[in-house]
């Protein structure tokens, strides 16, 4: 936890590690016990399946293609009307990798605040967006050192209805090792969720895995790097090919294409996520 406190520049006492981003989505849903939860579609489907296990209700809000899949500025307003009781979104979202507008993020959070809305924002592709602390609803670093000088306080402390959601996994391509972690300043929201999880969630190699991880910044950098040179080239290629590319900003490329395309990709040693079974 000082590690990732560190490297993270926020404190020890608004984390809570898990045994990867899924292990605390569950836990928060069992800690919280929601009654109605308001989900985009398409989304990540782990957040569904962790809402229906507790019997909440799940309300959708559809993302329209002719909109590119992002979220529109009616969103506010469809939360004032359905009144859920905790909502989930994903920054860039999963599967489309189209980020919020951070004018928009923010007034969301300010929305959720006045009507008691829980508000969790999965960051976990963020690392390789272009510009993550644009994006971010964790206290950047120049603002949290000025904040330190000015006594202010940082959007966790002002929100303690929000968490925000990351993991070692995608950043230092480690998924097995499963290592996950979540900020919020309300400490006893991460009470009740280290009460509902599994003593020992998180293994002593998974910690020693993090630690060492923490200190590969080059390696992070490096891949950010290839990232974008590469999806780059590869959106230009499929274009020139006739697929529609969606303006994906994440370390995945969403498109549309013919529906036999996974099978002819899998002929070539190629393997593609197929969509289809997302809904919306």
């Amino acid at each position: 936890k000082e590690a990732i406190a560190d490297y993270e520049h926020t404190k020890k006492e608004y984390l809570i590690c898990g045994n990867g981003a899924a292990d605390l989505i569950f836990s928060l849903s069992r800690a919280l016990n929601p009654k109605k939860a308001l989900l985009p579609a398409p989304t990540f489907a782990e957040y569904e399946q962790a809402l229906v296990s507790v019997g909440c209700e799940i309300s959708r809000y559809y993302l329209k293609e002719e909109n590119d899949f992002c979220i529109q500025k009616d969103y506010p307003d469809v939360l004032k009307r359905e009144k859920p009781d905790i909502i989930f979104l994903c920054n860039p979202n999963n599967p489309t990798g189209i980020t919020i507008p951070q004018d928009l993020l923010e007034e969301i959070l300010e929305t959720c605040a006045m009507q008691g809305i829980f508000m969790v924002v999965d960051e976990c592709f963020l690392d390789f967006v272009k510009d993550p602390e644009k994006h971010t609803l964790k206290e950047k670093e120049a603002e949290l050192n000025m904040m330190m000088k000015m006594l202010l306080k940082g959007k966790l402390e002002k929100y303690p209805g929000l968490f925000i959601l990351k993991a070692f996994t995608k950043r230092y391509a480690i998924p097995g090792v499963r290592l996950g972690y979540g900020f919020c300043s309300d400490r006893k929201v991460l009470d009740r969720m280290e009460a509902v999880t599994q003593p020992w969630n998180v293994s002593t190699m998974a910690q020693q895995a993090g630690m060492a991880a923490l200190k590969e910044s080059e390696y992070v950098e490096a891949g950010r790097q290839i990232i974008f040179r590469e999806s780059a080239w590869m959106k230009e290629k499929m274009r020139q090919v006739g697929l529609t590319v969606y303006p994906s900003e994440a370390n995945y490329i969403f498109f549309y294409g013919p529906e036999d395309l996974f099978e002819r990709c899998v002929a070539k040693g190629i393997l593609i996520r197929d969509c289809s079974n997302y809904l919306g």
